[in-house]
């Protein structure tokens, strides 16, 4: 875990799968506008169980879809490359 600042140029790395979709230009300066914690959590089925968490999170702090409080990845690949993306 760790305390980190996204340049707006990471962070369209970061969210570069989205490039094609309406909301990605508001996700990159959103990440970017702070700090943000990263970490990983590493269980079994943890994908699936921080899934139910993250939803629970968002639907309680999130500004919008683009402004949510928390992100997690959708399975273990991604995962991966998004760990291995803050944790060099």
């Amino acid at each position: 875990m760790r305390l980190t600042q996204l340049t707006p140029e990471k962070a369209g790395i970061f969210y570069l799968v989205h490039k094609d979709c309406p909301f990605y230009e508001q996700m990159c300066t959103f990440i970017a506008s702070g700090p943000v914690v990263v970490m990983v959590l590493e269980k079994e089925n943890a994908v699936a169980d921080f899934d139910r968490l993250k939803e629970t999170l968002r639907k309680k702090l999130a500004k919008s879809r683009e402004a949510n409080a928390i992100h997690g990845a959708d399975a273990d690949e991604t995962a991966a490359q998004e760990i291995a993306f803050f944790f060099q």
